[in-house]
């Protein structure tokens, strides 16, 4: 069997507080790129996240499209709580806060398995968030949301790329306008990043001419 390259000569710099989005069409390399940076695929190149698979893994957080496989424990709460700091009043605090400014406080002690699609995408959203790497990976986390919940999801990754980059793919014009700084276009001959501000007739040309099926 050939092994196909998807990405050739990728070289990008992804800065602190940079929300970067990652579009095109399907099979163009979108998962496998992010896969491979959150340390789930072996790759050739380098990058500063980590020198080999095994740091990748340990600095990045790579929230699946399907969240369903990413949801472990038996409620809401224990999702959450990382087992050293159980004793830690400040992070039970702000585990307090974060719950209810997601709406799911009064889900705290519900399975995760019985919330709605988008209680399921904001928890496992926060659990990333709260996971402390280095670098938050999302896999269309707008996927199947209302207008209402896809805000939610905005307001929760604006708030964390203060502390954290993340790269997003999706297919969601509207989540790209809304809280990206830059997008990532990649193509089956190359790619090209440019900044959102700015080039909103690129970006939705780079769409309507079909490169995102």
């Amino acid at each position: 069997m050939v092994k196909k390259e998807l990405i050739k000569n990728l070289n990008i710099s992804l800065y602190e507080n940079e929300i970067m989005a990652i579009i095109g069409k399907n099979g163009v390399g979108k998962t496998t790129l992010a896969r491979s940076l959150a340390g789930l695929l072996n790759f050739k190149g380098n990058t500063s996240f980590g020198r080999n698979k095994k740091e990748r893994l340990r600095n990045a957080y790579y929230m699946m499209q399907d969240v369903e496989y990413q949801i472990f424990f038996d409620t809401v709460e224990n999702e959450l709580l990382q087992k050293d700091r159980i004793n830690d009043v400040e992070y039970l605090n702000r585990l307090r806060n974060e719950l209810k400014h997601i709406d799911l406080w009064e889900n705290r002690y519900d399975h995760p398995q019985n919330l709605s699609g988008g209680q399921k995408q904001r928890l496992a959203l926060l659990t990333a968030c709260l996971s402390g790497r280095k670098l938050i990976i999302l896999d269309e986390p707008t996927s199947g949301l209302d207008y209402k919940r896809m805000n939610d999801i905005s307001e929760i990754i604006k708030r964390y790329s203060k502390i954290y980059p993340f790269a997003i793919i999706t297919h969601d014009i509207e989540l790209i306008f809304k809280v990206c700084n830059s997008v990532l276009m990649l193509e089956e001959d190359g790619y090209k990043k440019v900044y959102v501000q700015g080039h909103e007739k690129d970006i939705l040309k780079f769409i309507k001419d079909g490169l995102i099926v």
